[in-house]
């Protein structure tokens, strides 16, 4: 690299090494909320570089087609999403959305999609359709899907299904034994007494 800067050898016509790399040490620390900002692009001779992550990620979220009992299904799904994409501060601090309100919108958008027509959430796609804080809007869908009245249909759901559940031979234990723990876990986190007790399971 510093045989490069030293004999100015070209990327292109008109950009050197160098000042690539006065163009890097300039953007190095530069957050997200810079990146519609002249200090994010460059001119270099007669040519300019121009700033490509101004454009709001193109992701879309899977329709949320299930009810109530899905709901933590949910949930996983869009949080893992916009964790993929790096993009998870914009359902959990309200800064990150008011610093970038086109960005923000435009999540909302996408959120309000995935529910729109669910029988469940729908409702709330259609009272927040003018809001354009994401975090606000997602606080809003995980606080009813989370709710102390839905928990308590999922729990005895869950439930439900551990007694349902059977194990015939050691063919099937293994299958037996994954659903077994899935609903295990699934009654944890959903804080039910019973489950830890060790003498009644």
């Amino acid at each position: 690299m510093g045989l490069a800067l030293d004999e100015s050898f070209h990327l292109e016509q008109g950009v050197t090494y160098k000042s690539l790399s006065s163009w890097a040490k300039a953007t190095l620390h530069l957050s997200i909320n810079d990146v519609s900002s002249t200090a994010a692009s460059t001119s270099v001779g007669d040519h300019r570089v121009p700033n490509k992550t101004s454009k709001v990620p193109s992701f879309a979220l899977k329709p949320f087609t299930s009810d109530e009992f899905d709901g933590d299904d949910y949930i996983h799904k869009v949080e893992n999403t916009f964790e993929n994409y790096a993009m998870s501060r914009f359902l959990k601090t309200h800064s990150s959305c008011e610093s970038n309100r086109k960005w923000s919108g435009s999540f909302c958008a996408c959120i309000r999609a995935s529910n729109r027509d669910n029988h469940i959430l729908g409702f709330i796609a259609e009272e927040q359709a003018e809001q354009t804080n994401s975090c606000n809007l997602w606080k809003i869908i995980r606080a009813f899907l989370t709710s102390t009245k839905l928990s308590t249909v999922k729990t005895t759901k869950h439930w439900d299904k551990l007694f349902d559940l059977q194990c015939e031979d050691m063919e099937t234990f293994m299958s037996f034994y994954s659903l077994f723990k899935t609903q295990v876990s699934h009654l944890t986190k959903l804080e039910s007494i019973a489950i830890t007790d060790d003498t009644f399971v």
